[in-house]
């Protein structure tokens, strides 16, 4: 899987969870800032991506989840191709 795809389907993760447009899920996107995120919802986003990605993701870790792009470098280095 690569970038791209994992841009993709967090985006999709993303947009169907809250309610948002995918434009409005950009790179410098703070989840939680700028698309109004409280805890509940970032805890089922992750718990989504576990489901997606096939991946564990540890309470400790939530915070590199509340931007965009970390989320996807998160990712990108968790998962196993």
């Amino acid at each position: 899987m690569n970038k791209q795809d994992i841009e993709n389907k967090l985006r999709a993760i993303i947009v169907d969870r809250i309610g948002v447009e995918p434009y409005e899920v950009q790179n410098d996107t703070n989840l939680i800032n700028d698309l109004g995120c409280d805890s509940l919802d970032l805890i089922e986003i992750v718990m989504d991506c576990e489901r997606e990605f096939n991946i564990q993701i540890p309470n400790e870790d939530l915070s590199h989840l509340e931007a965009f792009s970390k989320a996807v470098k998160y990712l990108e280095l968790h998962i196993l191709d």
